[in-house]
């Protein structure tokens, strides 16, 4: 946001599934989509930013839990849930982990897989951070979401990029980032 305002525009968010951004940009009813370096295929009109700030990808468990979780290879013993976004990105990373085991659930809603950690549905929600944090306030109170919970940082870090349509818009883009980056070396 801070990149696109130094550039005199208003970013503009819009969450749908990856594959269907493409076709949004595709289709120019975008300008840019954000990329994972693991499901983003590079194509010949594609022009991707500098490396932006890393995603905080974590395991979330209840406290009052007694598992710990010390390696990814841990979580194949849980119930674990993610968010089909979040598997597609770090699927490279947990490849292992859930070998064979099919304790992986895939839900597409943020709200509902915070909800089913609560309740006890599943033992470990695998997600970004500050997603979670953002849908603590949409869980219903039936399911206690005041009850306290561990982070567990078990994931390499993830630098997403833009892939924009526009090669001007990239330069534009990566300049205005840079110019944030040498301002507050820390956002890296």
């Amino acid at each position: 946001s801070a990149a696109f305002g130094l550039m005199g525009q208003h970013a503009q968010y819009v969450y749908v599934p990856y594959e269907e951004a493409v076709g949004h940009m595709d289709k120019h009813h975008v300008q840019g989509i954000l990329a994972f370096s693991s499901i983003h295929r590079p194509g010949n009109s594609d022009h991707l930013s500098e490396p932006l700030v890393t995603r905080d990808f974590v395991v979330v468990t209840l406290a009052g839990n007694q598992e710990t979780i010390g390696k990814r290879e841990d979580l194949g013993k849980l119930k674990a849930g993610i968010h089909p976004d979040i598997l597609e990105v770090l699927e490279p990373q947990l490849k292992e982990a859930f070998k064979g085991t099919g304790s992986l659930q895939e839900v597409s809603n943020y709200v509902l897989l915070s909800s089913m950690l609560f309740t006890g549905a599943i033992d470990a929600l695998i997600t970004e951070k500050s997603i979670f944090t953002h849908s603590l306030g949409s869980v219903p109170g039936d399911a206690q979401p005041s009850q306290p919970v561990k982070f567990y940082r078990l994931f390499d870090p993830v630098y997403p990029k833009i892939s924009f349509a526009n090669k001007m818009l990239r330069d534009r883009f990566n300049d205005a980032w840079k110019e944030i980056v040498k301002a507050e070396p820390d956002r890296k």
